[in-house]
């Protein structure tokens, strides 16, 4: 079936060539509840758990919380790494503002120069590098960042 492409992977498992997932009318509230949430908080991270106790309230339980994440992750609403929450569009901000200034700097910076660049927490300047790490856009040797060839494309 994959051959005559009448079905896809979709990560460990299959599915319809066509089949898209179309969230129900309370699971969109639910997303949208959580994406004001995550743009609310700007450049200050959320964890899991503070994101659960933020929709208490709400009945949205853990799994079900996980599950939203997860999808909004995957459609680049937001970040999601099974803990840390950031929003799509602040790590879009930041990482145009670091590869312009690394652009520049041939030496890179450090990661204090990183943090003051942007004026965030530490735990979220570090969340941060690990995406643009995972992305190529950067290197890290011990606390200088480095831009890549990758990143220069960019």
């Amino acid at each position: 079936l994959l051959a005559e492409k009448k079905i896809k992977t979709v990560g460990k498992t299959f599915a319809l060539k066509n089949h898209e997932v179309k969230p129900d009318k309370k699971m969109q509230e639910q997303i949208n509840r959580l994406q004001y949430i995550v743009d609310g908080n700007g450049l200050q991270r959320l964890t899991l758990d503070e994101m659960e106790k933020k929709v208490q309230s709400e009945g949205i339980r853990r799994g079900v919380l996980k599950m939203l994440l997860q999808y909004m992750a995957d459609q680049n609403k937001l970040h999601f790494d099974g803990e840390d929450i950031l929003s799509a569009s602040v790590v879009d901000k930041v990482r145009r503002q670091l590869l312009k200034q690394l652009a520049g700097k041939p030496e890179g910076i450090n990661e204090k120069e990183f943090r003051e660049l942007i004026n965030a927490p530490k735990k979220t300047v570090q969340v941060l590098i690990s995406i643009f790490v995972k992305e190529e856009i950067i290197s890290k040797e011990t606390f200088y960042l480095h831009i890549t060839e990758k990143g220069r494309l960019q």
